[in-house]
């Protein structure tokens, strides 16, 4: 085989776009039906919610960390609060990553009251469902 024609044919597209606009990221099944909020919350590479507890000065400043928002951060801490009975007080927008910052350690409350308002993202199908013929 010819090495031009070979070169020519494994070559890159003359438009490259980045990888995620191609492949989509794969949230819940296909049969739940999505929920209108202001704001969401984008999955981690293992497929779970973006929540972390996060420990500063040894130990004294004790606090957790969501990541991945997109959409109305704002409203996200007003349901969080209501939903945690937690005051809005406590909670911090980093003005530099926009993560949400609560004092306390609060993951797994956080995480429920994701799963309940999304879905459980540990359930969901990540691959298709396969035809028997």
């Amino acid at each position: 085989m010819n090495y031009t024609a070979l070169r020519t044919a494994f070559a890159r597209p003359a438009t490259f776009l980045p990888r995620s606009a191609i492949l989509p990221t794969v949230r819940f099944s296909s049969t739940a039906t999505p929920v209108s909020k202001p704001y969401l919350i984008n999955l981690t590479a293992s497929n779970s919610f973006p929540v972390y507890r996060d420990d500063k000065a040894a130990g004294s400043s004790k606090r957790t960390v969501i990541k991945k928002i997109e959409g109305d951060r704002k409203a996200l801490i007003t349901d969080v609060s209501a939903a945690l009975k937690v005051p809005k007080e406590n909670f911090r927008i980093n003005p530099v990553t926009q993560h949400v910052e609560i004092k306390g350690h609060h993951t797994t409350e956080i995480k429920e009251f994701l799963a309940t308002t999304f879905g459980n993202p540990k359930i969901a199908k990540t691959t298709p469902t396969e035809v028997k013929a």
